[in-house]
């Protein structure tokens, strides 16, 4: 857009508004990657209109642009301090300006990351496409209050400036995002399925140090008056010996789960941004994602349904699982004796 010599404040109300428009409409679309949008009536360039950035480095972009952003809210922060006389206009329409070249900038990195998800895993950029979707979000809040600024009749400023700091915060966690990398998100995800499993161990273990199951359950009583009379209410009925020794037997294998998440986090290696390495990191976010389910399953089948079969059908799932995802980090550490010696005894161990 052409730099206006004497904007007027009906100028930057239309700027502020177009850009709006068109933050939304980026917001909506950044991920979906549509190329149009019925009905959108936004002066500014649609997704499909704005250049594909052709980086060779797009992470190291998305660093400098989030600290260009955090500048570019500050300014507008300082030229938009109520009240605004006429002689500002035209240095709030140029920030404001410059402000949308940094976001159309924003989206064009986006578009190559979307291009070059193969290289750099599809967990990581869909992490770093919605910390971009949440600063444009939050430069849209921030114009909204610019917005009311232009016409406030008083010098109260607080509302505005909760808005640029949420641009600030939304900044710093892109670039902290990009400064850890597809290892450290994954490093992130392998601690909370830690959580997970170490939740399910610990109520498993509760039952084994206690087995119990009940007589029958609420649904058994026809009526209330039943309920309340029945004495076996609370009664405990013996648990199936077989169901106790299986129990037993995969608590150890559940601490061994519980250890080989532990170690994935010291195992992975730094990232590394090729085809080969980002797939191993999307297997490895998936397979973490599935041993926590398949714990749970294995725990839910011994303490809830008491069922032998179908516990030993969740172990066999488990052990598939677990013994992939140690594979699977094997492989990522070839060349590293020492790890690859420690996830081959482990994943003898766990089969036997």
């Amino acid at each position: 857009m052409p730099e206006l010599l004497k904007p007027t404040k009906s100028d930057i109300k239309q700027l502020i508004g177009s850009s709006k428009d068109a933050l939304t409409f980026w917001v909506e679309t950044i991920i979906l990657e549509k190329s149009s949008k019925a009905g959108t009536t936004s002066s500014a360039p649609a997704v499909s209109e704005i250049q594909t950035a052709r980086l060779d480095s797009p992470l190291e972009e998305l660093v400098k642009l989030a600290s260009l952003v955090h500048a570019r809210v500050t300014k507008l922060g300082i030229v938009f301090k109520p009240l605004i006389p006429e002689e500002n206009y035209h240095a709030c329409y140029k920030e404001l300006d410059e402000g949308m070249h940094s976001m159309i900038l924003l989206v064009s990195v986006s578009k190559q990351l979307q291009q070059e998800e193969q290289k750099y895993s599809f967990v990581f950029v869909e992490e770093l496409l919605n910390c971009i979707k949440i600063v444009l979000t939050g430069y849209m809040g921030c114009l909204n209050e610019l917005e009311n600024a232009i016409d406030a009749e008083n010098q109260g400023q607080s509302q505005r400036l909760v808005s640029v700091g949420k641009v600030w915060e939304a900044c710093s966690d892109l670039q902290r995002q990009v400064q850890q990398g597809s290892s450290g998100l994954l490093k992130a995800k392998l601690k909370q399925t830690n959580q997970l499993i170490n939740d399910a161990s610990k109520e498993y273990n509760d039952w084994i140090a206690n087995p119990t199951a009940e007589d029958q359950d609420f649904n058994d009583f026809a009526n209330f008056d039943d309920l309340h009379n029945s004495k076996s209410l609370h009664n405990e009925t013996e648990v199936d010996t077989t169901l106790i020794e299986f129990a037993k037997r995969w608590n150890g294998k559940i601490k061994m789960i519980k250890l080989l998440i532990m170690t994935l986090n010291k195992s992975i290696p730094d990232a590394k941004y090729n085809i080969k390495f980002s797939k191993t990191i999307d297997l490895l976010n998936s397979k973490s994602f599935k041993l926590s389910e398949k714990v749970d399953d294995l725990v839910a089948s011994v303490i809830y349904d008491q069922d032998v079969e179908e516990a030993k059908s969740a172990g066999k799932e488990l052990i598939e699982e677990a013994t992939q995802a140690a594979l699977l980090v094997r492989t990522m550490n070839e060349g590293n004796s020492t790890r690859t010696r420690w996830l081959d005894t482990w994943s003898k161990k766990f089969v036997e």
